[in-house]
């Protein structure tokens, strides 16, 4: 049997266990580089879905303010149907929807379909009756307008329908990171973690914040 001197047998024993410890330490560095991206994109997508329910209430309030601009605007439209109705008259006061409106009448409606409708579509000459079906077609697209925005949903509003997608998707990407920290015992603390995301935040260059 080959003997080896008592040092050599030493240093081996001790390259042994300094092997031994630098394994334990670099499972023990992953295991935590690990745990604290668990945690910071488990806040962050906590944030992103409270940043989303604010986003959504501002949707839902912007469509009811818009609402109530739609029901302004089909009140402006049935006032300048009226003003047509008797302005274009023959010398017994009966309508006549031949009868060409003013250049200045043209111009007012125009108006009113870019405040309440975003477009212009009258051009080229106008009779009162083409206006007054012009007239007739708007207020009732603002009817509708006015409808959906009063009760927006997904189904009728494109900010909420976008904002659901995002959220459900925020949902699923969260389920899964809690799945997998719990497979590994990590705990998650969404205010530790809150604070973590801060400090990343923090270190970022101004422009990129």
């Amino acid at each position: 049997m080959k003997k080896y001197p008592f040092f050599l047998v030493l240093w081996g024993l001790n390259l042994l266990s300094g092997n031994g410890f630098c394994t334990e330490a670099m499972i023990s560095a992953e295991l935590s580089k690990t745990q604290k991206e668990f945690q910071t994109n488990y806040a962050q997508m906590k944030k992103n879905l409270r940043d989303l329910e604010s986003d959504k209430m501002k949707a839902i309030q912007d469509a009811k303010s818009q609402a109530l601009k739609d029901r302004e605007g089909i009140d402006a439209f049935k006032t300048y149907d009226l003003l047509i109705a008797t302005r274009y008259v023959n010398d017994s006061g009966q309508y006549q929807s031949a009868l060409e409106v003013s250049k200045k009448d043209h111009e007012n409606l125009n108006k009113l379909f870019d405040v309440y409708l975003r477009t212009s579509p009258l051009v080229g000459r106008l009779s009162a009756g083409h206006a007054r079906r012009y007239i007739g077609w708007a207020v009732q697209r603002l009817q509708e307008l006015s409808q959906f925005n009063s009760e927006p949903s997904e189904k009728n509003n494109p900010d909420l329908e976008i904002l659901a997608r995002v959220k459900n998707e925020t949902e699923s990407r969260l389920r899964t990171v809690t799945e997998l920290a719990t497979r590994l015992g990590v705990k998650l603390e969404e205010n530790s973690a809150v604070a973590e995301v801060s400090k990343e935040t923090d270190r970022m260059p101004a422009s990129t914040k």
